[in-house]
């Protein structure tokens, strides 16, 4: 396991335990009743929680804790992201209840808190698959106090005003990854080489400036156009994933490697099956002789070049650890990178 990995299993285990600490307090003498300003869940021992459970408008979605971090069921137990799991956490925990509304069940589809298509569910499961705690938020109420949410324990008729608007907690499973192959700020992304089976094409952007190479006839081709595809190669977008074992029958057979000024590459197979585009991503640098030291009067030049090229390391090895062996379909538009002539696809704005 690597440091990276270490940190962020710390942290969610940091976040588990703090938010265990608030809804674990002891609960006021006066809870029997209604207590303006107390949190909606109470009571509950985060560090339990094996499976959350997400549901809105039908659709559903389980992230499971495996090995200390939390997984997607159903996308073949890929890696959610830490900080996301951490918001649903944070954000069912810091509830606070403002306002009594109802304890009639007949008026839950009004408010939105019936479980139905207006509502959100929560729910915290332990390890036998048994509920902790289930929340259900509705509908939002705006008036001179400012927006609130109608809010209600699953297992409680009481409906509840939040004394605050909730923040919104994602039923999708692209709201628990990196919604995109390449990440973080692409003016940092310098070269660009796209081959298929009718040629190879590389682009060079120095500033706002962008530079053709290794293609004849491109002379002609205006600035914004190259740019144009420079970018949609960069936005590169996730629509779903599989386990690299799930997906048979694709042959890659165009390759786009894009190199980042840390002199990092990000390598990306496409291929294609039945009018969709699939994609395979990892990463790769020149590290010499991949042996860094440190010594004691080094220049702080010198230790700053060091410290980048451990970054660079780094990097390379998240970005594996995450994409390695998992197949990703991304627009078909990107169909065009494997089908199409360079040249043609150069002058096409897609």
């Amino acid at each position: 396991m690597t440091n990276r990995q270490l940190f962020l299993l710390g942290a969610v285990a940091l976040v588990m335990v703090v938010l265990t600490a608030v809804i674990t307090m002891e609960r006021p003498e006066t809870d029997k009743g209604f207590l303006r300003g107390s949190y909606l869940v109470q009571g509950v021992d985060l560090e339990k929680v094996e499976t959350i459970y997400l549901e809105r408008e039908g659709e559903s979605l389980k992230l499971d804790r495996v090995e200390g971090r939390f997984v997607i069921r159903d996308k073949g137990g890929y890696p959610a992201l830490s900080e996301r799991v951490n918001h649903v956490f944070m954000t069912v925990a810091g509830i606070r209840v403002d306002e009594l509304v109802t304890d009639n069940p007949e008026n839950h589809a009004i408010l939105g808190v019936d479980g139905g298509e207006k509502s959100t569910v929560v729910r915290f499961l332990d390890d036998a698959g048994e509920p902790l705690v289930g929340v259900v938020i509705g509908d939002r109420k705006s008036d001179e106090q400012g927006i609130r949410m109608y809010v209600r324990l699953e297992d409680d008729d009481k409906v509840y005003l939040s004394d605050q608007i909730i923040p919104f907690i994602s039923t999708d499973f692209g709201g628990y990854i990196r919604e995109n192959i390449f990440e973080g700020d692409k003016t940092r992304y310098v070269r660009l080489k796209l081959r298929n089976e009718k040629g190879s094409v590389e682009i060079l952007r120095e500033g706002g400036d962008f530079t053709v190479l290794g293609l004849q006839g491109s002379d002609g081709i205006d600035e914004e156009e190259i740019e144009d595809l420079y970018n949609e190669a960069l936005s590169m977008r996730i629509v779903d994933i599989s386990p690299e074992t799930g997906i048979d029958g694709v042959t890659y057979d165009a390759f786009l490697t894009v190199t980042r000024d840390d002199e990092i590459y990000f390598q990306v197979a496409l291929g294609a099956r039945e009018g969709r585009c699939y994609v395979k991503a990892e990463a790769d640098a020149d590290f010499g002789d991949g042996k860094i030291a440190i010594y004691q009067d080094e220049s702080d030049e010198s230790l700053r070049e060091k410290e980048a090229l451990l970054l660079a390391a780094e990097a390379v090895d998240s970005f594996n650890e995450l994409h390695k062996g998992w197949v990703y379909e991304v627009d078909e538009s990107y169909l065009s990178f494997i089908e199409k002539d360079l040249l043609e696809l150069l002058r096409q704005s897609l």
